[in-house]
């Protein structure tokens, strides 16, 4: 598993270990869409960004900001993209 040494298990709570910046949603955002992902729709406080077919939508809370570890976590697997893209990223900035 590609994120497996990012994880640990404490207490039967899944806890960051390697990755553990808040990242603001706007930056988020625009890390989605140079990923090649669109805003598609809003769910009451969420936000559905998609791809092309067959990838898995990214689903990020509108009331969250900064986004917590755990979701840019969850979001980078669905993408398909190591941490360190988005570490390089955040860089430039």
């Amino acid at each position: 598993m590609k994120f497996l040494n990012s994880w640990k298990i404490y207490n039967g709570m899944k806890q960051t270990t390697d990755y553990g910046e808040d990242v603001s949603l706007e930056m988020l955002r625009a890390f989605l869409i140079r990923k090649g992902y669109r805003f598609r729709l809003v769910s009451g406080g969420h936000e559905q960004w998609t791809a092309r077919e067959g990838m898995r939508p990214v689903v990020l809370s509108r009331l969250t900001d900064p986004v917590p570890p755990f979701i840019i976590m969850q979001a980078l697997r669905a993408i398909g993209v190591p941490r360190e893209d988005l570490e390089d990223y955040l860089s430039g900035y």
